[in-house]
């Protein structure tokens, strides 16, 4: 019993210092700057197309509601962009049908975009060279993409329909008092499955070891909640991000980029140093 504690102490140690080193080859930090990039291209037109297309169906206002309050967890600048963004559509929803379809093709363009990029690094994280058709390599990159989109209008879709359903119920006070956990343990199921497609298809590779795929895609949503709370916290109470003046919400945003953009690529190179494990094995 003691042996195979050890043995398992050592293959996790190896499996950490295997990722250490693959960071530094691979560069981590400077891929995760031009994701980052993509990402705030793409986050105004991906807001705006959310709350146009479910201001279709339902009362604008209270939609923007909804998602300023999930919005109280982000920092205050991040949370000055959001609300800018709503005013600006509550100020315009008498053109709702022209202004979705814009919104939805500059989400798609920037997220295609990010999603390329994204591929790439996966390719050099798993230590694979590019060997898909232009067509098989643009079709994989658009089913990422279609993915990533149709699970952030879900995730919406959750946090503004969840509360007003269960409001209906005769449910006790005590479940109400819960359901922003609820939404929220939502949210990182559904970004971990968008990083386990994210990990098992962006790479050029055959071979997947699905276990390995899904404890990184949940080790790094963790770990992503987590940074993001306590960068929340250490903006709201010790950053000085004011010497920037009116570039101070931009700065804070693209910085929560850079730090998603880096976990989702750190869970890649955990899921590589599982998977190279797993296939010594087979």
């Amino acid at each position: 019993m003691r042996t195979m504690a050890l043995n398992r102490y050592d293959s996790f140690w190896q499996t950490l210092v295997t990722t250490k080193d693959n960071i530094l080859k691979d560069h981590l930090s400077i891929v995760a700057a031009g994701m980052s990039y993509y990402l705030l291209f793409a986050f105004v037109p991906a807001l705006s197309s959310i709350l146009l297309l479910f201001a279709l169906f339902s009362n604008p206002i209270k939609i923007s509601q909804q998602i300023s309050s999930f919005a109280g967890q982000l920092p205050t600048e991040v949370q000055g962009i959001i609300h800018e963004q709503i005013n600006q559509f509550l100020s315009q929803t008498g053109q709702l049908q022209v202004g979705a379809l814009v919104s939805l093709l500059l989400t798609f363009w920037g997220a295609s975009k990010g999603t390329k990029a994204l591929m790439e690094a996966l390719n050099m994280i798993y230590s694979r060279k590019e060997e898909r058709g232009l067509i098989e390599l643009n079709l994989m990159a658009l089913f990422i993409t279609v993915s990533g989109i149709v699970m952030s209008v879900l995730s919406v879709a959750v946090i503004i329909i969840l509360p007003s359903v269960l409001k209906l119920l005769p449910l006790p006070e005590i479940v109400h008092e819960f359901l922003p956990w609820v939404s929220w343990a939502l949210l990182l199921l559904t970004f971990t499955t968008f990083l386990a497609i994210c990990y098992g298809f962006g790479a050029s590779r055959r071979w997947r070891d699905w276990g390995s795929i899904f404890s990184a895609s949940s080790l790094a949503c963790i770990l992503w909640a987590i940074t993001s709370l306590l960068f929340t916290f250490y903006v709201s109470s010790f950053g000085n991000f004011k010497a920037y003046g009116t570039l101070s919400a931009v700065i804070v945003l693209m910085f929560w980029f850079y730090i998603t953009s880096y976990i989702v690529l750190l869970g890649a190179e955990v899921s590589a140093s599982f998977e190279k494990k797993a296939r010594a094995l087979h």
